[in-house]
């Protein structure tokens, strides 16, 4: 995408900042038209009640936490909403413009309204959404409910099936790039021998593909809208003009995804090769013992819950600012082991139903002495468990301090070398040996009999100018691909760049 608007891209003003990093330009929708975004030059409350004025029955699809940190998914996540929403984003800059007499507040909003009626910027909004619906969605219910499934005979390993099925669709795409468009294809085929005989699998597609509702701006009412579905039929049924121009776009982005994907699938510096059949995964299904197989029946197949616990220390340090690490850890581990839980969800309606089964915490479970002897051993042990971190973050700090140290004296000695290199060129060019003339250059070039000779004298003259002067511009390859430079090619650079510079500098 970036080699088809390069031209565009430089005739734009760069004041604006435009780019085609598709995670800028979903934090940009973010801080510009969310309520909880809190970006001081954004207009989240003003589009919102926009949208109640103007488009009470629309539903507005949420741009979900791209403010929230790097996350590997947010670039498929956030399109679906973006592109949805997109119509809506440009009436309202549009809008801004006349109310504020022809003219838009900030380079945020300019930035967006030249981004957002982009033809190719709508085009790979189509083919993350369509990436986010048929492939990120039931991958993440798989990983997150394998431990689960163990009843339909699928685990931690049979997520190998899912990389092949995968892999093998994509294979599809490369020689069809039409494909990516195709509902039946990308929402019915590529997980069919998967959904065929997990239930649960099958339950929860059909539920987000055909059940799941949400209200519109307007709020709650009898009437419920179905965003997904109506998320499908724009995408592969388009209506729109802007994302019906955009199939022979989206055939080529979808070659290129694949390639992309097939590319990281394959890569032996990645755990995820190991779990592909065709190149002999040593823990993929074709290479693994049913044996084996069974035995990951019931495993997680995330790493969900050591996540969990280090999101939840993230947002108690956020929170209180001077909370220590240790104690910003229980936090998570606490929370994730539900030990303070007094089944608040039985207190919420719209939770009642999936509460009902639900335990109080470990500590609730105490009888009260154990509680108080409980919190007496915390207190007394508590300065004994900080020495104990404290102790272990100077040893980490200590490591690292020392990975610095060591690599800034190798970066030192390279220094030194470089040094006595460049001072050595210098010294040559300070003497008789450095060709002043293009009249000189050529006398002495030609009083060499050898090429290795000549190759040799050309180099340590440009060497004297790059190394001894410090002159960058005057740096030559002495080959390029297959081809190597003659002494006569770099004699040509010497008398027709670098002396003329040489000339110039005095």
């Amino acid at each position: 995408m970036r080699e088809v608007l390069a031209d565009d891209l430089i005739e734009l003003p760069a004041i604006y900042r435009i780019n085609l990093d598709i995670d800028d330009l979903f934090r940009c929708i973010d801080k510009e038209f969310s309520k909880t975004a809190n970006y001081a030059k954004g207009h989240g409350s003003e589009f919102f009640w926009w949208m109640q004025e103007f488009h009470p029955d629309a539903y507005l699809f949420p741009v979900i936490r791209a403010l929230g940190g790097t996350r590997q998914d947010l670039c498929v996540e956030a399109a679906p909403a973006v592109l949805m929403n997109l119509p809506y984003y440009l009436q309202y800059l549009h809008w801004r413009i006349e109310a504020t007499g022809g003219s838009l507040d900030n380079i945020l909003q300019t930035k967006l309204y030249i981004m957002l009626r982009s033809a190719e910027v709508v085009a790979l909004l189509r083919v993350l959404s369509i990436l986010h619906i048929s492939i990120c969605v039931p991958t993440r219910w798989l990983a997150g409910k394998s431990h689960e499934l163990k009843e339909y005979n699928f685990g931690y390993y049979d997520m190998g099936k899912a990389l092949d099925l995968m892999e093998t669709a994509f294979e599809s795409i490369i020689n069809d790039g039409s494909l990516i468009y195709d509902e039946d294809f990308m929402m019915n085929s590529i997980f069919a021998e998967i959904s065929d005989t997990v239930d649960p699998f099958r339950e929860y597609l059909q539920y987000m593909w055909v059940k799941k509702s949400g209200y519109t701006v307007a709020g709650p009412r009898d009437e419920k809208v179905l965003p997904v579905d109506e998320l499908r039929a724009a995408l592969f049924y388009p209506s729109r003009a802007d994302i019906m121009q955009t199939d022979d776009l989206c055939t080529e982005l979808g070659v290129v995804s694949a390639m992309a994907f097939l590319k990281e699938f394959r890569d032996t510096t990645k755990a995820t090769h190991n779990y592909l059949s065709s190149i002999d995964g040593r823990y993929s299904l074709k290479t693994i013992s049913n044996e084996t197989r069974k035995a990951g029946l019931g495993k997680e197949a995330s790493n969900s819950t050591s996540e969990s616990d280090f999101a939840s220390a993230k947002q108690a340090v956020k929170d209180y600012g001077t909370l220590r690490l240790d104690s910003a850890a229980a936090c998570g581990q606490t929370r994730t082991n539900d030990d303070f839980g007094r089944c608040h969800d039985l207190l919420i309606n719209i939770s009642k139903k999936d509460g009902m089964n639900a335990q109080r915490g470990t500590l609730f479970n105490l009888r009260e002495e154990l509680i108080r002897s409980l919190f007496y051993a915390a207190k007394k042990g508590a300065p004994r468990l900080r020495k104990r971190h404290d102790n272990a973050l100077n040893i980490l700090n200590q490591a690292k301090l020392n990975k610095l140290k060591d690599q800034q004296l190798v970066n030192a000695e390279q220094a030194v070398e470089k040094n006595i290199v460049a001072m050595n060129y210098y010294d040559i060019g300070v003497s008789e040996r450095r060709w002043k003339s293009a009249r000189e250059a050529t006398t002495v070039y030609n009083q060499l009999r050898s090429e290795t000779a000549r190759k040799k004298a050309v180099k340590e003259q440009i060497m004297i100018r790059r190394l001894g002067f410090g002159w960058e511009d005057c740096a030559h390859a002495w080959s390029c691909g297959d081809h190597t430079y003659s002494s006569r090619e770099l004699l040509i650079f010497l008398k027709e760049t670098v002396l003329p510079i040489e000339r110039k500098r005095g």
